[in-house]
């Protein structure tokens, strides 16, 4: 069924939605993180520019693979004088940590900082088919030294791993915190939002837009939490809205302010790269597709259709049963409050059971398949008014259920009527 692909799908896309896995070249060993520091404490307060050592925020745009989808984010130091070139990555994770499913449904995944020479993420990325921009942060030598010293602070054995957050703690978000912190005196000056400023799941969605699977197993999966404006500081989650934030913001004390990106460059650019992200819905189609098919069904044949109702009520009954764990259970809080549960019900494993090993469904039955249709019915009319919607591939699954459940509950309403209410 779609619902079960999009599910299983988002069950590593959610855990990846910023990182990247970790990248095969080793990180560099005591040699070279000495050499960063000795660099840092050597700079002197007139060193600028290219004399002196750079910082810059690394923006890698989306890729193909579903745990790239929303792009990354990464520092970049160089020093010429001390032939440094080191990336740092809040991003990094391991699929071959044990138990990382089972991790990840119920919040309790970590990732953890690296560090890479900055031309193995070239070519790692150059492989991957995704650009990256270069902004170089016009920062005070002293900003840059305490920045590397956070850095350091962080590589520590004990402090690398840190507990990942879909929203507010990941690879964009770590830069963001970071950098706060190395400006001392300094404040950094965000740019402010419209009035009219996007929701977590709007800023999102056009990420998602060229895998419906994908997109429907975020619609149904996340709740109310996502479903807010995202402020000037919050809207850096994202790694290319981390960039145009950045691109945006001043730094500074008081009234004395300056840009806090002094250069933009695009490091590496791959011809006929797709900014879009969209191809077309050929799940939304299969979909609606599967909802004639069984509406045509339906009119021509009500009663149970083993084939089709019992893998349908199951996948609504699991994901009823995944929303409900993930809200109630998990150590989630963006999966809270989620509208979903009102029409796709954990019992519908239940009533999958009993069509399965029943060819008539019982009153008892029919009512209860009665009632989740009415469910479904009200969920759909009132979508359009509320900020948790069907997607497209959702949708016609939902209403395939609507149209199945009330074609068996009607007959058997119907019967127990003329049966004089029998069981």
């Amino acid at each position: 069924m779609p619902l079960f692909a999009g599910i299983l799908w988002l069950a590593v896309a959610f855990a990846a939605a910023s990182p990247v896995r970790a990248l095969q070249e080793p990180a560099p060993g005591a040699d070279a993180r000495n050499a960063v520091h000795t660099a840092t404490s050597t700079v002197s307060q007139e060193e600028t520019g290219e004399q002196g050592m750079r910082v810059s925020l690394l923006t890698i745009l989306p890729g193909s693979e579903i745990y790239s989808l929303w792009g990354h984010s990464a520092l970049r130091i160089t020093d010429p004088q001390f032939g440094l070139d080191m990336t740092y990555n809040y991003g990094t994770f391991d699929f071959e940590t044990g138990n990382f499913v089972l991790k990840f449904l119920h919040g309790n995944l970590d990732y953890t900082l690296s560090m890479q020479r900055f031309e193995a993420v070239r070519r790692a990325y150059r492989t991957q088919g995704r650009p990256i921009i270069e902004q170089t942060l016009d920062l005070t030598p002293a900003q840059q030294r305490r920045l590397v010293d956070l850095l350091a602070i962080n590589m520590h054995p004990e402090n690398r791993r840190y507990r990942y957050h879909f929203l507010f703690d990941n690879c964009s978000t770590r830069i963001r915190d970071v950098l706060e912190a190395a400006l001392g005196e300094e404040t950094l000056h965000a740019a402010e939002l419209p009035d009219d400023a996007q929701t977590f799941r709007a800023l999102i969605e056009p990420y998602q837009r060229a895998v419906p699977f994908l997109d429907a197993g975020v619609d149904v999966l996340l709740g109310a939490p996502v479903d807010r404006p995202a402020d000037g500081r919050e809207i850096m989650f994202l790694p290319e809205d981390l960039m145009h934030a950045f691109d945006r913001a001043r730094i500074g004390a008081g009234e004395h302010t300056r840009p806090l990106v002094a250069r933009t460059d695009t490091l590496l650019w791959i011809d006929g790269y797709d900014t879009e992200r969209a191809r077309f819905p050929w799940e939304a189609v299969a979909a609606w597709l599967l909802f004639a098919g069984g509406l045509a069904l339906t009119l021509r044949r009500p009663g149970v259709l083993r084939a089709l109702d019992v893998p349908l009520f199951l996948a609504i009954g699991v994901t009823g049963l995944l929303i409900a764990y993930l809200w109630l259970v998990s150590h989630h809080d963006v999966t809270n409050a989620n509208r979903h549960l009102f029409w796709a019900w954990p019992t519908n494993v239940l009533a999958a059971g009993v069509l399965l090993v029943r060819p008539a469904p019982s009153r008892p039955l029919a009512i209860y398949l009665a009632a989740a249709t009415a469910a479904i019915g009200i969920s759909v009319l009132v979508s359009p008014f509320v900020v948790q919607p069907f997607s497209s591939v959702l949708l016609p699954v939902a209403l395939l259920a609507a149209v199945r459940g009330g074609g068996i509950a009607l007959p058997g309403l119907i019967g127990g009527l003329r049966s004089g209410g029998k069981m």
